[in-house]
């Protein structure tokens, strides 16, 4: 989720990342993306009156942003549930900073399992946003990454893919194809492509990401293994073995050797690979390196684990 905060001294909103998403371990799908990170700060805000149930709002908000950073996630969500209606009522439903606050809102419902609750906060904000700023806006971008992340979260990827789409362009017409936000939101889509059985499509936006992060990151940089993982297991819903094993072979021995033996991502990698070597023929490889990943499972996370 992105997070939001307000410097009221200097009336600003500013973004950071809460979180990260787990690797996905299903084979043939690709390791899924981070939500990405807006950067500076979008709107300035012009000065606000500061009455007696705007500065109750603003101390609200500010305890619920202390609580949710140090993972108290239920003590915040009641006082970021007040501090939005006392700002609502201040300011009214449109205003940055009553949008702002229902955006955290929202994250700590996300936090807190609530996800339908979030989805439904989260495009609210994204609807309002969208037609009081438009789009190539930066908080219009933010809301769009977040209702399609969690759109895609809830399996409605039909949903979230044109969401991700819209957000994938804006934020390569204002910040450029190589910005690590525009790179992130294109891997977003990509993914939710994949999900929706059009791994074709997928392929040519992954192959663009991991070209760029070679380029700007270079071969050894987290982002390019999961970039290389995901070219390689895309490969693999295509059914293109070939040309997938050597992807996925490059891809679970950086990753071993960045990552370390029990690392999930490497397990993630290294059971790619081990289906691209069966689908090949190459069946003793395969089964070989496919025990010998369901034993490290095993030890790591014990016998019950899912």
């Amino acid at each position: 989720m992105l997070w939001e905060s307000i410097s009221l001294a200097a009336l600003t909103l500013s973004a950071a990342t809460l979180g990260a998403a787990a690797p996905s371990t299903k084979v043939p799908l690709p390791i899924t993306a981070a939500r990405p990170t807006l950067a500076a700060p979008a709107i300035a805000l012009q000065a606000v009156q500061r009455t007696a149930r705007f500065n109750e709002a603003d101390q609200l908000k500010r305890r619920a942003d202390k609580r949710l950073n140090a993972g108290d996630v239920n003590g915040a969500l009641p006082l970021y549930q007040r501090a939005a209606e006392l700002f609502r009522a201040e300011l009214g439903e449109r205003h940055p900073i009553t949008l702002s606050t229902n955006n955290n809102y929202a994250t700590a419902l996300e936090r807190a399992g609530r996800v339908a609750d979030a989805a439904r906060l989260y495009e609210r904000i994204f609807r309002i946003r969208q037609a009081d700023l438009g789009y190539r806006n930066r908080d219009t971008s933010n809301s769009a990454i977040n209702y399609g992340y969690i759109l895609s979260a809830l399996g409605r990827a039909d949903e979230a893919e044109p969401i991700h789409a819209q957000a994938a362009e804006d934020a390569r017409l204002v910040l450029g194809d190589e910005h690590p936000l525009t790179l992130g939101v294109f891997n977003n889509y990509a993914a939710a492509l994949a999900e929706l059985g059009r791994p074709e499509k997928a392929l040519p936006i992954y192959r663009q990401i991991l070209e760029t992060y070679k380029e700007t990151m270079g071969e050894r940089d987290p982002r390019t293994l999961t970039a290389l993982s995901n070219v390689g297991g895309t490969l693999l819903a295509l059914k293109r073995y070939e040309e997938a094993t050597p992807v996925l072979d490059k891809a679970q021995r950086l990753t071993r050797q960045m990552r370390g033996t029990t690392h999930p991502e490497t397990l993630a990698s290294l059971s790619n690979y081990a289906y691209a070597l069966v689908q090949l023929g190459r069946f003793e490889e395969g089964a070989s390196l496919h025990e010998a990943v369901w034993r490290t499972r095993r030890r790591v996370l014990g016998e019950r684990h899912p």
